[in-house]
């Protein structure tokens, strides 16, 4: 089988499982997320553009031919002006405009991989934790990538799971946490929460824990809840949540698109599979646009009054070996 730049599919591996899944098809644009017979894989843009693919879902079980001949016109966004954005936000903080916000940057790398599908074989080997995916969208591109932390799920069960996921380090044995990182996450969890009792009631919260996600550690909270209501309304009051966007979310949005001097596209909307009988869906954080012998690889981090400009620039860098440390070795 062959795919390219024109096609429109899926391809995906769900954590912790070996089936990977293909959907070929169309893509539609949606108002909003509807059930269907055959299984489905959405995913949105950060700006919140929902598109669809269904059809007749198939298992792989040989190798693929995916080419991509899209050039990339991007550039990255080199130390000084990622350095010059978290001061602005930082700037913004002192003044009371808001608590948190994300500010994220492009990571330009060159590669001479012919064959694209390697690319997600090898993350799908290494990082069996997540969802893993390459999806190509004829206008909105090919992309890739692996996603730690999930949105929202629910299956025949009664109750939806979701988790609060924020504060990063590079994984080591006994990870000790600052406050910086234990208030990004609580920012994250009082949001859940507040939707939660809003739409609906919460049945059970975690205890707060340290999760592993590829070569990266997070604070982490787990939350089984019920919803009152259509989980449309819940899902467009949950994300962005502060992991990815900030706080409060109506202002961060706005000065986001104002400090950032690139468009998200997908990095942090979501994406995910779904009938009639499960959703499961996943933040689209650890991700890259792929050309034809370059990607562009997104990565961000939370800014907080306790943010130090340097330390949120390595941050950045650790989180890109999610996805380069593989690239390097194909």
């Amino acid at each position: 089988m062959t795919l390219n730049q024109e096609d429109s599919f899926v391809i995906y591996r769900k954590p912790f499982e070996k089936k990977i899944n293909l959907i070929q098809g169309q893509w539609i644009c949606e108002d909003q997320l509807t059930n269907s017979s055959n299984k489905s894989f959405v995913f949105t843009t950060f700006n919140g553009k929902l598109f669809k693919i269904s059809g007749k879902n198939k298992f792989v079980t040989n190798s693929i031919l995916i080419t991509n001949n899209k050039t990339n016109q991007n550039y990255s966004t080199g130390f000084s002006s990622y350095c010059k954005s978290v001061q602005i936000a930082l700037d913004f903080i002192q003044n009371g405009l808001f608590d948190k916000i994300i500010i994220s940057r492009i990571i330009k790398h060159k590669h001479n991989i012919e064959n694209l599908y390697k690319l997600f074989n090898a993350y799908a080997k290494k990082y069996d934790h997540g969802l893993v995916y390459m999806l190509n969208h004829p206008y909105e591109g090919l992309w890739v990538g692996v996603s730690p932390e999930l949105l929202i799920s629910n299956n025949k069960t009664n109750f939806y799971k979701t988790e609060s996921l924020a504060g990063s380090q590079k994984w080591k044995k006994n990870i000790k946490w600052n406050q910086k990182e234990i208030d990004e996450q609580d920012y994250v969890s009082k949001h859940i929460i507040k939707c939660i009792n809003k739409h609906g009631k919460l049945l059970s919260k975690s205890e707060l824990r340290t999760k592993k996600a590829g070569n990266l550690a997070h604070l982490n909270t787990l939350f089984n809840f019920n919803i009152n209501n259509n989980i449309n309304h819940f899902l467009n009051e949950l994300h962005p949540t502060p992991a990815i966007a900030g706080t409060p979310r109506e202002i961060v949005l706005t000065k986001i698109k104002e400090i950032e001097d690139h468009n998200r596209e997908l990095y942090c909307g979501y994406i995910g599979e779904l009938d009639n009988n499960k959703t499961e869906l996943y933040v689209n954080l650890r991700c890259a646009k792929v050309y034809k012998n370059s990607l562009n690889l997104y990565v961000g981090g939370g800014i907080t009054n306790k943010s130090e400009i340097d330390k949120e620039y390595e941050e950045t860098e650790i989180k890109s070996q999610t996805l380069l440390s593989v690239i390097k070795n194909l």
